[in-house]
């Protein structure tokens, strides 16, 4: 049997409790499952553990003192805060890193790789020619379309050289018909005046055959009346002659203007002729009409020939401007200045149009990406200076101005910051560095501090 231990009770001295770091011995875990054979083992003797001291009560008016000492403290430094207030910082620290403009070039259309210029770090200039695509097909292209062009635009001058040579007639046809009108109206003139003054010989031929023909009787009653006289002896023998050989006279010029009558009938019977003839001739200012109207329409024609060339033209121009691009696409040129960072082709690659080739960006043009807690970006303007120091050489201070500020607040990113900051918002700031000297890079850790007393 174990003896046990009295502990007297006294008002001034209580038992200390065990203390709180104390190990406290665990009992060993209760194995689950079949219980399995017991061994025998020797049973140790039991130790008897001492109880701790008793500690002594701390005096009330020592815990009084350093309460009011506390008390004290805490008002000193209240009525300093109050009477001195402290100045807010005049600057703020940045951290982040470097970044810069990167362009990556591509080709617009797809291809063959043919040449590469150059490789990581070369520095290159704007416009220079990085990278060539095989552009046999284009400049086919290229030249089939400028044929295509040529052809056009002679067709156009073929049809223009046409279109002038149809003027021209149309304009001698139209003139053509113009004479032929008034050479028929002159022609047709002349022949009512000749079948006028032919009808008028006819009249005329009749009335000296009619005045014959009296002359003629006149002669026949004198030659009757002279013979009858001149066998009975009345009148001489030749006095009877000279009667008869005036109604022989009188009768031959019966004849003769006989056959002038009929000449002159003849006459008007040819200049009524010639008159259908003259008015016939009208015919050529219609004929000249109808010409006028075809060459007009061939005209038309050449107009609209020209009208198909022109367009032929520009079509052709369009594809060649097309053909021309697409070349153009197959050479790719910087687009700024600045340093390749990274070469992802070779020459014989075979590249779908979009792809990345080269990847530039400007060491002249570096800026820091940093984020600022959401109670510190009232205080940062636009314009503002500051000063940003490389891990490389933290001595050397890079002057830069505030570039940008985000205009919304976000979480901050978790490459940047530790896992308990992930949840504050933040604003993304952009410093712009005004001299990045050559050894400010992208990808380069860097602290800044952003002078809040200037803007």
């Amino acid at each position: 049997m174990h003896s046990k231990e009295t502990v007297r009770s006294d008002p001034a001295v209580a038992v200390a409790p065990a203390p709180v770091d104390a190990v406290v011995p665990k009992a060993p875990p209760v194995p689950s499952g079949p219980p399995a054979a017991v061994r025998q083992d020797p049973v140790p003797p039991k130790i008897a553990v001492p109880a701790p001291p008793a500690a002594q009560r701390v005096p009330w008016h020592l815990v009084l003192a350093v309460v009011a000492i506390a008390v004290l403290a805490l008002a000193a430094v209240l009525v300093v805060r109050a009477l001195w207030p402290v100045a807010p910082s005049t600057q703020l620290a940045v951290s982040g890193r470097l970044e810069g403009y990167q362009s990556d070039l591509g080709a617009k259309v797809g291809g063959r790789v043919v040449w590469v210029g150059v490789r990581e770090g070369a520095v290159v200039r704007a416009g220079q020619v990085l990278v060539q695509l095989d552009d046999a097909v284009a400049r086919a292209q290229v030249a089939a379309s400028a044929a295509a062009v040529q052809a056009a635009e002679d067709r156009a001058r073929q049809s223009q050289a046409t279109m002038a040579v149809l003027a021209s007639q149309i304009h001698e046809t139209t003139l053509g018909g113009e004479q032929a009108t008034a050479d028929t109206n002159g022609r047709v003139a002349q022949a009512h005046a000749n079948v006028a003054a032919a009808q008028s010989q006819v009249a005329q031929a009749a009335a000296v055959v009619l005045q014959a023909q009296a002359t003629l009787a006149l002669a026949s009653a004198d030659q009757t009346r002279y013979d009858a006289l001149g066998r009975t002896g009345d009148v001489s023998q030749q006095r009877a002659q000279q009667a008869d050989a005036a109604y022989r006279t009188a009768a031959a010029a019966v004849e003769q203007e006989r056959d002038a009558v009929a000449a002159a009938r003849r006459n008007a019977t040819a200049s009524a002729g010639a008159l259908d003839i003259a008015q016939s001739t009208s015919y050529n200012a219609v004929i000249h009409g109808a010409q006028v109207v075809t060459l007009a329409r061939q005209e038309l024609q050449a107009r609209a020939q020209i009208a198909a060339a022109h367009a032929d033209a520009s079509q052709a121009r369009a594809l060649q401007r097309q053909a021309e691009a697409s070349l153009g696409d197959l050479t790719v040129r910087a687009s700024s200045a600045g340093t390749v960072i990274a070469r992802a082709v070779e020459p014989g690659d075979v590249v779908a149009p979009g792809r990345t080739l080269l990847s530039i960006v400007d060491l002249n043009h570096v800026y820091l990406r940093g984020y600022v807690p959401e109670g510190d970006i009232g205080r940062i303007r636009v314009g503002q200076p500051a000063h940003v120091l490389l891990d490389s050489d933290p001595k050397r201070a890079l002057d830069a101005r505030v570039g940008e500020i985000d205009s919304q607040a976000s979480f901050t990113p978790e490459n940047v910051y530790f896992a308990q900051d992930r949840v504050q918002q933040v604003f993304g700031v952009k410093l712009d560095l005004r001299a990045p000297r050559g050894y400010a890079k992208p990808g380069m850790p860097a602290d800044a501090e952003i002078d809040l007393a200037r803007s």
